[in-house]
């Protein structure tokens, strides 16, 4: 999606006093996630779990989240827990970036997620996190979500923070 294309667009970031590896561990790691949300890479049909779970460039990824980003399943609202199936386009190590893209797609509304990890002065870490929305769609996410998609964002962020400077300290 060219920068032009979006409605809105949904950041976070975080300085993480841990090294990069550790980080992208974390974030590599999808069974981790279940604290908040769930992450399955699943078959074309967006349905079946497939065996191997490894994140990977070209699969489909079924992505359920709370929003805003709870803990507590008890007393959900209308609109607040959603699974989205997404096309993973990019999961490598090596510029350690994540990118994934709404797949309904077509007229209503698109998406684009891109996380990337950073190497910054004296081993720390910089994640950051942006998904940008388009098309007619967006609108509804902007004017009805975009607060609590803000929240979930920066959650994240946060909750990755927490997570890597704890191992650190463990190790």
């Amino acid at each position: 999606m060219a920068d032009d294309e979006g409605v809105i667009t949904f950041r976070a970031s975080a300085i993480i006093d841990a090294p990069i590896d550790k980080v992208w561990e974390i974030l590599y790691d999808f069974s981790k996630y279940e604290e908040c949300r769930s992450q399955t890479l699943v078959s074309p049909d967006g349905h079946t779990p497939l065996p191997d779970q490894t994140p990977r460039p070209s699969v489909n990824l079924l992505l359920s989240a709370r929003v805003p980003a709870t803990m507590d399943d008890t007393h959900l609202a209308f609109m607040q827990k959603q699974s989205t199936l997404v096309y993973m386009h990019q999961c490598s190590r090596e510029t350690y970036t994540m990118e994934w893209e709404f797949m309904p797609g077509g007229w209503f509304m698109n998406a684009r997620r891109v996380q990337t990890l950073s190497v910054m002065e004296g081993g720390k870490t910089r994640y950051e996190t942006r998904e940008r929305f388009g098309r007619v769609g967006a609108w509804f996410v902007r004017l009805v979500l975009r607060r609590d998609l803000q929240f979930s964002f920066e959650a994240m962020a946060g909750a990755l923070k927490e997570r890597a400077e704890a191992m650190v300290e463990e190790s």
